[in-house]
């Protein structure tokens, strides 16, 4: 399955949230997230510009205002996939982690609690299935540590949750 815009853009949430940018390119999405002054994997991402994703961060900045209560934690950002004939379609989960760089600063709590308010936002809007996969993107030269991090976390992480590079996505959904 790969990256569907139209099904990502079908919940209208740019004009629902206008003021806060919910919609955004998914390579302006990864330049942001990356405070790393190299950015070498960010340019070598190919994804292409007109790619737009929703940013769930925007989202929940803009639905805690509106129910004037605190923010969750949330995913960095989701998108609609499908199959060539478009019958069968999921939403896909990501989380940007570009910047860490030590592996016990990986909190299972954390990535489980992102996951947890992220799914109630995404079968909110979207009347389709999630990703059984929930992917968290590190720097490439990191991505097996991280990887080994998620297999030997104890208590232990869930099975769905992948360690991956920005290339890794841009590869399996992007192209």
């Amino acid at each position: 399955m790969k990256f569907n815009q139209e099904l990502t853009l079908l919940p209208n949430l740019g004009t629902r949230f206008s003021p806060h940018y919910v919609e955004k390119s998914i390579h302006e999405l990864t330049y942001q997230e990356d405070l790393s002054t190299e950015k070498e994997d960010v340019y070598e991402a190919d994804f292409n510009e007109e790619s737009i994703i929703i940013d769930l961060d925007k989202l929940e900045i803009a639905i805690a205002k509106k129910y004037r209560r605190n923010r969750r934690n949330s995913m960095d950002l989701s998108f609609a996939i499908s199959d060539i004939t478009k019958e069968n379609s999921e939403i896909v989960l990501v989380e940007y982690r570009l910047n860490y760089r030590i592996t016990c600063n990986l909190i299972k709590v954390d990535l489980d609690n992102k996951v947890k308010f992220s799914r109630r936002y995404t079968k909110f809007f979207y009347n389709i299935p999630i990703h059984k996969k929930k992917y968290f993107i590190f720097q490439s030269k990191l991505v097996p540590e991280f990887r080994r991090r998620l297999m030997r976390m104890n208590p232990a992480c869930s099975p769905e949750y992948v360690a991956c590079s920005i290339q890794d996505i841009a590869d399996k959904f992007f192209k």
